[in-house]
């Protein structure tokens, strides 16, 4: 359903049927705007609400007030230019702006120096994590013992900007 209307107008959102709703996304040009109708939404009991937030410094505003996920088309931009500029098999990079952290899953290449050792005796960066690996399709929880393998998925948790400094494990 799509409301060409103010998504802020609590009686609007009742006519459309608001309540009935499991998720709502708002995408005007406006910010505020956006912010302040997933803030309705979320009043009327939609659970799921997504917020487009261009004004930089909104957003770690909006996702204080709890209103769901907040978009930025600037940030999503610069997450996938980054992405593309690494050197290692990276399949997605998001930045997490509430955390000044990133997230990116690496695919393991052959002879890669993070196969190895165990995890535990990888001189990984302070403010690295390894928070997973996927292999064969199937997700697995890592330990200090953990022997990642050619062909593995790993999912790492890094401090804003380290994706770099780790990519060399991977390649």
């Amino acid at each position: 359903m799509i409301i060409n209307g103010d998504g802020r107008d609590p009686s609007l959102l009742m006519s459309e049927g608001i309540t009935h709703t499991e998720a709502f996304v708002a995408l005007t040009d406006n910010s505020e705007t956006n912010i302040l109708a997933c803030l309705a939404a979320k009043r009327f009991g939609v659970t799921k609400t997504i917020a487009e937030v261009e004004n930089i410094d909104y957003i770690n505003m909006a996702e204080k007030l709890d209103i769901g996920a907040v978009i930025n088309k600037k940030k999503i931009a610069a997450s996938h230019i980054y992405q593309m500029m690494l050197d290692a098999d990276v399949t997605n990079v998001k930045c997490l702006t509430f955390a000044s952290a990133d997230v990116a899953e690496f695919n393991v290449k052959k002879r890669a120096r993070i196969t190895r050792n165990p995890i535990k005796e990888i001189p990984l960066p302070r403010g690295v994590t390894i928070g997973g690996l996927i292999r064969d399709k199937e997700a697995i929880l890592v330990t200090g013992n953990t022997l990642i393998q050619e062909g593995d998925r790993v999912v790492v948790f890094c401090l804003e900007g380290m994706i770099k400094s780790i990519e060399r494990f991977f390649n």
